[in-house]
């Protein structure tokens, strides 16, 4: 039994050694040229999910204004004080990498001086760790996101089953009534029937008595 439970807690250690990965600098190709940036592993996440979260976090959270150009997310000659206080060129990408079956969803982060003159380690150690500061924390807003957008997904896809459902009895209350009405109409024809066989009872016997008496 020690034996299964250190097993599951080593199982566990490994799962949130792999699931909390940090920040780290690499070098990214932009525009054909090499240069320094730094990446986040978010496994778990989709493209979409990540691109939202960061798209929120850095226009809606920070109040940066974003473009797009060539796969990367720009934005231009903005102050974005959590790196530091002057105005940069901030880029950012969200892709996948691995195959398809193993992919992990990765976001990088390129931050320029100006005219593509980009930090790095060794002449912008400041800039680089803040940059590594902010993809570090930035898991809990997707979390946050991602949470939010399958809460907006059920509540869209419960209210369009609510609309589906409403229409669905509004159609059944259709037919009930149709159905009472063609009961009543077939009652009618019903009582109308055996008036008729009544009558033609009637008229069949005293046919046949006047024919007897012939």
């Amino acid at each position: 039994m020690k034996k299964v439970m250190s097993l599951v807690a080593a199982m566990l250690l490994v799962c949130a050694t792999i699931s909390a990965q940090n920040a780290k600098v690499e070098t990214i190709e932009f525009n054909k040229k090499n240069v320094q940036g730094v990446s986040l592993p978010l496994p778990g996440y989709s493209v979409e999910v990540v691109k939202g979260a960061l798209e929120q976090r850095l226009e809606k959270g920070v109040g940066l204004k974003g473009s797009n150009s060539k796969g990367w997310r720009t934005y231009l000659a903005q102050q974005f004080l959590e790196i530091g206080s002057m105005n940069f060129d901030i880029y950012t990408m969200v892709n996948t990498i691995g195959k398809k079956k193993d992919a992990t969803t990765v976001v990088y982060v390129l931050v320029s001086k100006g005219n593509e003159n980009f930090a790095n380690t060794t002449n912008d150690p400041e800039i680089m760790n803040n940059t590594k500061k902010f993809l570090d924390g930035f898991p809990k807003y997707v979390k946050e996101y991602d949470l939010n957008q399958k809460i907006i997904q059920h509540n869209n896809t419960l209210t369009k089953l609510q609309k589906e459902q409403k229409a669905l009895e509004t159609d059944k209350n259709k037919m009930q009534s149709q159905m009472s009405d063609l009961e009543k109409k077939i009652a009618t024809k019903e009582k109308d029937l055996e008036n008729k066989n009544n009558e033609i009872q009637k008229i069949q016997e005293s046919l046949k008595n006047l024919q007897e008496s012939f």
